[in-house]
């Protein structure tokens, strides 16, 4: 999505998320009903599922950031997080280098 703005972006991944959560609620919902499905299958969907509620979370909390002006801010040290990883990882809460030094 090159020139959208973090919003834009931020808004359309969390529609996309709540998108494949719906679509594993449905699967997972699915899988439960099927007496033949093995427990592996249907524990892999619940981690899929799970998965994305979580993924949907945090692009929500990324976006009640940027609305609040606290998104670009790193929440260990109060600096700029950068363009360039918050292109590569919309929901960072920290900048590089104190990524690095937490590990």
């Amino acid at each position: 999505m090159p020139n959208s703005t973090p919003d834009t972006k931020l808004a359309d991944e969390l529609a996309r998320l709540d998108d494949e959560v719906r679509r594993l609620e449905r699967e997972d919902a699915a899988a439960l009903a099927d007496p033949g499905m093995i427990q592996e299958d249907r524990d892999g969907a619940r981690i899929l599922l799970q998965n994305a509620r979580l993924a949907a979370d945090e692009a929500r909390r990324a976006l009640e950031r940027l609305r609040s002006g606290e998104y670009g801010i790193c929440r260990e040290c109060g600096g700029s997080i950068g363009a360039d990883r918050l292109e590569a990882l919309s929901d960072a809460t920290t900048c590089i280098e104190c990524q690095a030094r937490l590990g």
